[in-house]
């Protein structure tokens, strides 16, 4: 038999097993994973099925991160309206965009090397969890109109992998610099008056400092920007689990827009900073005159791995307000309405606070 025929039969048996597992051996309708019992659930008739997990292995580093491809197991569907790409399991169709709400989304043919990750952090808490974190947290905003927080309700709410890049390394460094530490004198005029001067003396440094680095976690998401993942920050990517399609079964993913290795100068850029302050911190200075810096990487290994996410929306007089859940421990950021008198009265209150609290100042005789 002709060697490509061979192999494409082979892909094409592989992905018709893995068809067969995803359905219900029971009733047939689709499995997808459950959050809560960790394994393959049918929403239909709630028979459960067990699959094999493992944890996530850390990789070796290459200066090339990006080679594999993750096209042969998962479809790309494309919105139209606003561009958005995600990942499916073959099994799934895509039947909305997660960020747009869109229908009418459509198979996409990719022609570049999209990375599959060898990870997944797996959702812990299911979709109705998140909609009750969700509700809390818009009930809980001081400045949310009361009609907002008393008819509020989360809507259109999506499970969807966002993906990311973890770096281990050790490192060596050997450092010189020069830093500056104030101090004080008090000198008397001929008045009698009291004068304290500042003054700085300085001192040269040098040394050696070594430190290890655990999953410095980077985002390669289009859908967590910098502000959004230090709301949402607690992934726990040391209890990831090794990458199973299974994992998507009832969900999406989206697929790493920034390459590995821009995500490993990201991670390096954040392990020279705490280098920096690490050295710094060993020492009692208030100026910084020079600080030199030489460090040695070593043992890198990697992860690429899928971070839990819901997304969702609230509605409120025709506009509306994104919000987000991590799907590992529950915490919540979200857009909401503000109510402008709340806003108005907060600062008149505090206004009229320290306006009394001057007036009395003044009464008791400060001057």
């Amino acid at each position: 038999m002709d060697k490509k025929l061979q192999t494409e039969n082979t892909l094409v048996s592989k992905t018709a097993n893995e068809t067969a597992v995803s359905k219900c051996d029971r009733c047939g309708a689709e499995l997808v994973f459950d959050a809560k019992k960790q394994k393959l659930s049918c929403p239909h008739c709630n028979n459960v099925v067990e699959f094999k997990i493992d944890n996530a292995e850390e990789l070796k580093f290459e200066a090339n991160l990006d080679k594999n491809t993750w096209l042969l197991e998962t479809d790309v569907w494309r919105c139209p309206s606003c561009g958005a790409k995600q990942v499916v399991a073959k099994k799934d169709i895509a039947k909305s965009c997660p960020f747009c709400g869109r229908t009418n989304i459509v198979k996409s043919k990719e022609n570049e090397n999209i990375t599959k990750p060898n990870g997944v952090l797996p959702f812990q808490i299911d979709k109705f969890a998140a909609a009750d974190l969700a509700l809390n947290y818009a009930k809980k905003k001081v400045y949310a109109p009361g009609f907002f927080k008393k008819h509020v309700s989360p809507e259109e709410i999506c499970a969807m992998y966002c993906p990311a890049y973890t770096f281990d390394a050790d490192t060596e460094s050997v450092y010189s610099g020069r830093l500056g530490k104030h101090y004080t004198t008090t000198h008397r005029d001929s008045n009698g008056r009291t004068h304290v001067r500042v003054h700085t003396r300085y001192f040269n440094i040098s040394g050696g400092y070594n430190k290890s680095f655990d999953d410095v976690l980077v985002q390669a998401s289009a859908i967590i920007d910098g502000k959004i993942a230090k709301k949402i920050k607690g992934f726990d990517t040391n209890t990831s689990k090794k990458y199973d399609e299974k994992f998507l079964y009832g969900s999406s993913a989206e697929y790493a827009t920034k390459t590995g290795n821009n995500c490993y100068a990201e991670a390096k850029s954040f392990i020279d900073k705490s280098i920096y302050s690490g050295i710094l911190s060993k020492y009692s200075y208030d100026v910084v005159v020079s600080l030199d810096i030489k460090s040695n990487f070593s043992n890198i290994k990697y992860k690429q791995v899928l971070l839990p996410l819901y997304l969702g929306k609230y509605y409120y007089k025709d506009k509306i307000y994104n919000f987000y859940v991590n799907g590992e421990n529950g915490t919540v950021f979200g857009h909401y309405p503000k109510s402008g008198w709340k806003i108005f009265w907060t600062i008149f209150g505090v206004c009229a606070l320290i306006g009394a609290g001057y007036l009395v100042y003044r009464l008791l005789g400060g001057e």
